[in-house]
């Protein structure tokens, strides 16, 4: 990738220090308003929690400029907040049927695209279904992992991208293949919640016998019911049980959007001598100020 943009890698493998209770926050599909995506991750920080996972659809497209345009803002944005991404299906080259270039902008950026870590007594899983398909090799790396992990810690979730089903009445935009063996999986190993988004609302739901909470409200368009932007807030408690909280945030303008345009959307030979122009303009407009 380009030379602004830097990896920002999450504690794969690792155990966080900390002790229950304790906080954490997630974001889904922020792609789209950074202005939304800003004002959440302000009050996040604000927030003071241990870490935040963002559950894809961290890009609009999936091209170089796009990677480097939101590793730019996060870069300016995201502080000391230790951040923990999987990739949505924007996130990743859908068509490609090469596995590694489908992929090779997110983990370039991002990391893995699948791993495992652990804060305090939960163990957290980020499963990967930007495909929208679970696959065989997914189930088993998921049944593996929860195989060799889950014994260890009271509280278990699992992150991903598109949820197991669609809870809306007449509408399916869920997993297409694969749900019922992901489900079996999750039941399986006793698994405390799976969050998901891909949805752009809030939903509960359950797959089987297990809570899912959906939550894609960081900045995309809306989708039914409309129930506006937000972020959930999870805390854990010592003996295993959890608090889920939904923090909305106010519908805002992106006026980020001029600078997406001249750094990603516009040709680079265009953009440089227009984003010059701009400059030139408005230190123009200042000094007839003075």
């Amino acid at each position: 990738m380009g030379a602004e943009a830097t990896p920002i890698l999450p504690a794969v493998g690792r155990h966080i220090e900390a002790e229950a209770p304790y906080t954490f926050a997630l974001v889904g599909d922020c792609r789209g308003n950074m202005e939304v995506f800003e004002a959440i991750l302000s009050r996040i920080k604000a927030d003071r929690v241990q870490f935040l996972v963002l559950t894809g659809d961290i890009v609009k497209n999936c091209t170089e400029r796009d990677y480097q345009w939101v590793l730019h803002e996060l870069d300016e944005k995201l502080g000391d907040l230790r951040l923990f991404p999987l990739p949505g299906n924007h996130d990743i080259l859908t068509h490609s049927e090469d596995p590694v270039e489908r992929y090779r902008l997110y983990t370039s950026a991002f990391g893995p695209r699948r791993y495992w870590f652990s804060c305090a007594n939960t163990l957290f899983v980020v499963f990967d279904g930007a495909t929208e398909t679970c696959a065989r090799d997914e189930i088993e790396w998921l049944d593996e992992t929860l195989g060799t992990l889950r014994d260890r810690f009271p509280v278990c979730f699992v992150c991903m991208h598109v949820p197991p089903r669609d809870p809306r009445p007449g509408l399916n935009h869920a997993l297409a293949e694969g749900a019922d063996e992901l489900v079996a999986v999750l039941e399986k190993h006793h698994v405390t919640a799976v969050f998901a988004s891909h949805i752009h609302s809030y939903a509960e739901d359950r797959s089987g016998s297990v809570p899912v909470f959906i939550s894609g409200g960081g900045g995309a368009e809306l989708d039914w019911p409309f129930d506006g932007y937000h972020y959930l807030l999870c805390t854990v408690e010592p003996y295993g049980s959890y608090n889920l909280r939904r923090v909305g945030v106010d519908d805002m303008v992106n006026s980020d959007y001029p600078e997406y345009v001249l750094r990603v959307r516009v040709p680079t030979h265009v953009a440089l001598p227009a984003g010059m122009g701009f400059l030139v303009l408005g230190l123009v407009l200042w000094l007839r100020r003075l």
